[in-house]
């Protein structure tokens, strides 16, 4: 089993880019590292020649585009899974291993794991899978055949753009594969990762979700270059679809989208709760979010008991049931 991490770059600053490919190479790991210039006109290709590395291959799509850069190394990629990584953003090196650990054991259509953001440099926590749902699940979670169509269907909230992406997911190629000439068919302005997630996950049989954080999701607010793949819109409340088609279809799929709404609503809660922040969890915990913890609810009477809790906006009382 191979494991390909694919890497679009378009006109990345030098330091940036060799932080995220030194970051990639850490590993001892068996895998193929797919360095994919986009078109760029600096010196992305000295900066790539410059590492001797038999793991890395370097290819070049001259039509611009993170769409176009990641369709090309998912066609020329090796690998039975696909990891995708940001040029200014790097990773832990344990990833690897810890996905070969989960894939050793099991073959997974798709495994999810957490990432840290920095803002110009700050480290907080992007989104934590630990203590997923409620404490008689499980902390590392897996939903296969019709356990995960159910998981699915139940999680049908508010429609919200902030948490699909594709880098903090491993994807299963064949699957991938597949799906390309959908994917080329479309001209995005931004939304390809939810898009991308949108077509993908109605085609799993199941999904495991790693409890640890491996990526790093870098921002520079101040940079000029750093939107170059619209990174900065992960920030924004609001997504400029200017294909309504394109709107309509991410909507229907709203309930995939709303897997990963629901996490960081859960860690958001748990988080404030335990460091005893109830000042920002009443502001944080409206009606909106308080109805996506209690769709997943297990139904369970201590799980009544604590979502009546959060209601009333008892905290003091709820963190003594953790």
């Amino acid at each position: 089993m191979l494991i390909s991490c694919i890497v679009p770059i378009y006109n990345q600053e030098e330091n940036l880019l060799r932080n995220c490919i030194e970051s990639i190479l850490k590993s001892n790991a068996n895998f193929e590292l797919l360095l994919v210039n986009n078109a760029s006109t600096n010196n992305v290709d000295g900066i790539i020649d410059s590492y001797c590395d038999n793991r890395i291959r370097k290819l070049y799509e001259e039509k611009k585009g993170v769409v176009n850069a990641y369709c090309k190394g998912i066609q020329s990629s090796s690998g039975d899974y696909i990891i995708f990584v940001d040029s200014d953003d790097y990773i832990d090196k344990k990833l690897f291993d810890d996905l070969y650990s989960v894939l050793n054991k099991k073959e997974y259509d798709i495994i999810n794991y957490g990432f840290f953001n920095l803002i110009d440099g700050k480290q907080n926590n992007g989104s934590r899978f630990r203590n997923l749902f409620l404490n008689n699940l499980k902390p590392s979670l897996e939903f296969e055949g019709n356990e995960f169509s159910n998981f699915l269907k139940k999680i049908n909230a508010k429609f919200d753009f902030l948490y699909g992406t594709r880098w903090c997911n491993c994807y299963k190629k064949s699957i991938l594969s597949s799906l390309i000439p959908t994917i080329k068919r479309k001209e995005f302005n931004n939304g390809e990762d939810n898009y991308l997630n949108c077509i993908y996950l109605p085609l799993c049989n199941n999904i495991f979700f790693l409890s640890e954080q491996y990526y790093f999701y870098r921002i520079n607010t101040n940079s000029l270059t750093h939107n170059n793949y619209r990174k900065d819109l992960i920030y924004e409340k609001k997504y400029n679809i200017s294909d309504i088609n394109l709107y309509n279809e991410l909507r229907k799929e709203s309930m995939i989208l709303e897997i990963f709404l629901f996490l960081r609503v859960y860690h958001q809660t748990q988080d404030l709760i335990k460091r005893k922040k109830f000042e920002e969890l009443s502001s944080f915990l409206t009606k909106d979010n308080y109805l996506v913890l209690k769709r997943l609810n297990d139904k369970t009477i201590k799980s009544k008991i604590k979502l009546l809790l959060l209601k009333l906006r008892l905290f003091r009382i709820y963190s003594k049931l953790l």
